[in-house]
């Protein structure tokens, strides 16, 4: 694990260990703290690159069951009081996958990894609140409403590559050549947008988030854009939630000799608890 990546994620620990106990935004201006955990069926698209080898690339979660290895995993962490929401969200995605190249007497044999972590640090403040429906007076309970919010923030992005192959050439004397290749890149984003939910039901919600940063300070574009449907569990008297999405992030990294330039898109399952 390198260095940059173990950083990453003691800044996530001592993101969520700032958790207070949950009070009901509603009702008063405590704070309020949810956790979601989530798996990201994702599909990769783009272009790779480093020492000027550049490679399409092409995967999705469903060489989990083939000779690819393949993995996506993320989590949702905001703490939120009086109309601020200030939400984490580290992602770790892995995919490797093999290599075969030539025919004949010459060809090429091996594996090429990708490890990308990434890490949404995020403030948003509340700018509109509509009221929908009649005015709920129970103690304890809020009013369905719709809202939106602005965000700025910064998307930190550590990428690990490697690869690793071995050529069979003819002869007895070079009759096997091997090829290593790791590279590590780290850079960070600004970013800006909005987020709006609304309140289908008391229960159910529907949350959509979207931004766009980089302006060629470190990449030279990225963009993202969430979209999911929250619904209200209370198991135990427990305040959870499980939830069902879409998300879609686009990056346009280049520096010296090395490329990064993908769309990583795919539905994202979670469940999740509010304190």
């Amino acid at each position: 694990m390198s260095r940059a990546r173990r950083f990453l994620i003691g800044l996530a620990g001592l993101a969520l260990a700032a958790g207070p106990a949950r009070s009901d935004p509603a009702t008063d201006s405590g704070w309020s703290f949810q956790a979601v955990p989530y798996v990201w069926l994702f599909f990769l698209d783009g272009e790779l690159g480093a020492a000027d080898q550049t490679a399409n690339v092409d995967a999705n979660f469903t060489d989990l069951f083939n000779q690819s290895s393949t993995a996506g995993f993320e989590g949702n962490f905001q703490l939120s009081k009086d109309g601020w929401t200030f939400l984490v969200d580290p992602t770790y995605i892995k995919v490797e996958s093999p290599i075969r190249l030539g025919r004949g007497p010459i060809e090429v044999k091996g594996k090429s990894d990708a490890q990308v972590t990434l890490l949404d640090v995020m403030g948003m403040r509340e700018v509109a609140r509509w009221p929908l429906g009649e005015p709920i007076v129970e103690a304890g309970m809020k009013q369905r409403a719709a809202t939106v919010d602005v965000l700025a923030g910064a998307r930190i992005t550590v990428m690990d590559m490697g690869f690793n192959a071995k050529t069979n050439t003819p002869g007895p004397i070079f009759d096997e050549v091997s090829h290593d290749l790791e590279e590590t890149k780290v850079w960070a984003d600004p970013v800006f947008g909005l987020r709006g939910i609304y309140d289908v039901t008391d229960r159910l919600h529907l949350v959509a988030r979207g931004d766009v940063g980089g302006f060629t300070i470190q990449s030279q574009v990225t963009s993202e854009l969430w979209a999911s449907l929250i619904y209200d569990f209370h198991p135990f008297g427990l305040d959870t939630m499980a939830v069902l999405g879409f998300r879609a992030l686009y990056d346009d990294y280049t520096h010296n000799d090395f490329l990064y330039k993908t769309w990583l898109y795919g539905p994202v399952i979670g469940y999740g608890i509010r304190f």
